[in-house]
């Protein structure tokens, strides 16, 4: 839980509450490690998994119509974009859940 508060640039008491918030809605579960109990493990609950696949539906339309106002080179150009971003941003190592 540490590693993904920090990732988020998140306080970790904050981050906390909204993980025991989400828990409480039935998204997310939390265990701890059998390896090492001093660690938390997050991970969606059959719920989470529903509204995830919802959200990135809803998404997906979005950039859809979108993409759509677009022509065929705007397109592209906008997904090279996006490409080279994504690229330099890896390499720069700023935005790793590492």
């Amino acid at each position: 839980m540490q590693q993904v508060a920090e990732a988020l640039g998140m306080d970790i008491t904050t981050f906390s509450r909204q993980i025991k918030n989400l828990e409480q809605r039935g998204l997310v579960c939390k265990s701890l490690d059998p390896g090492d109990r001093r660690v938390s493990v997050l991970s969606l609950t059959e719920n989470g998994h529903r509204v995830e696949k919802s959200i990135d539906d809803r998404m997906r339309s979005y950039i859809d119509k979108i993409l759509a106002e677009m022509t065929d080179f705007e397109r592209d150009m906008v997904i090279k974009s996006i490409q080279l971003l994504n690229k330099t941003i890896e390499k720069s190592g700023c935005c790793c859940l590492c």
